[in-house]
């Protein structure tokens, strides 16, 4: 913030948007800089924001910016700690009830997560890890994602919300579609969302044992696929049965 204006309304809004967008994914560290205060005498009680005293800085003078340094060192993950989870990060992606959590217990060969007809199952993201031909995975079942319109719960865009913080961590992400019901809206929604993200992505159609011709219906949605995605060439597409 800027002491010479004060704490604005400007200030007061963006500092309630960041209590409520992080309330509903995890609280987040934050730091407030009161810039342009060459003058201490120029300090403001930068504490009403609700984030602390805060460090009074000037960034034109380098005044005060190792404090700011120290402040954000705290919350740097230790060598350690990067060193313990080294492992590969799949986030499994898609609509509700399109056999996400199903295909995870195919996956690790175990009954790990609650599956179900019911839109909802899963509410929040799970990780679970195990190694695959020597190689750490860390596999993460995310909420199913319904458009905003049909989001009528709190607890479930809460969900939402935490999906897209675990998509944004993953290395690769896999999107779960319906050979059924193929690209829907929100199937295309989320893997536009993914490929902004920069993800590697893989599409896994699932529940090809429910139709005559699986085939027929994977050389459709490979094309509907360089259709819609042609800054992303050659993306792989798997036909699968999670529950068989």
């Amino acid at each position: 913030i800027d002491v010479l204006d004060g704490i604005t309304s400007q200030d007061k809004f963006i500092a309630e948007w960041l209590r409520k967008t992080y309330s509903k994914v995890g609280n987040k560290p934050t730091i407030v800089l009161a810039n342009k205060c060459e003058n201490l005498n120029n300090a403001i009680p930068v504490a009403q924001l609700g984030f602390g005293d805060g460090v009074y800085i000037s960034a034109e003078h380098n005044i005060n910016m190792q404090e700011v340094f120290d402040i954000i060192a705290k919350y740097c993950p230790t060598d350690e700690e990067i060193e313990e989870d080294d492992s590969l990060k799949i986030a499994i992606a898609g609509r509700p009830n399109v056999g996400k959590s199903t295909l995870i217990n195919a996956a690790i060969g175990e009954n790990r997560l609650i599956t179900g007809d019911i839109a909802g199952t899963t509410r929040d993201s799970i990780s679970i890890k195990f190694e695959f031909n020597g190689q750490k995975i860390t596999i993460i079942d995310t909420a199913g994602q319904r458009r905003t319109s049909k989001i009528d719960e709190h607890l479930e865009n809460v969900s939402v919300l935490d999906a897209w913080r675990y998509i944004k961590q993953a290395h690769v992400v896999i999107i779960v579609i319906d050979v059924n019901a193929p690209f829907e809206k929100q199937d295309l929604n989320i893997a536009r969302k993914v490929i902004e993200e920069g993800k590697i992505v893989i599409f896994a159609v699932n529940k090809v044992d429910s139709i005559s011709n699986p085939k027929a219906a994977l050389d459709e949605i490979k094309l509907r696929l360089e259709k819609e995605f042609a800054q992303v060439p050659r993306v792989p597409c798997f036909p699968i049965s999670a529950l068989n």
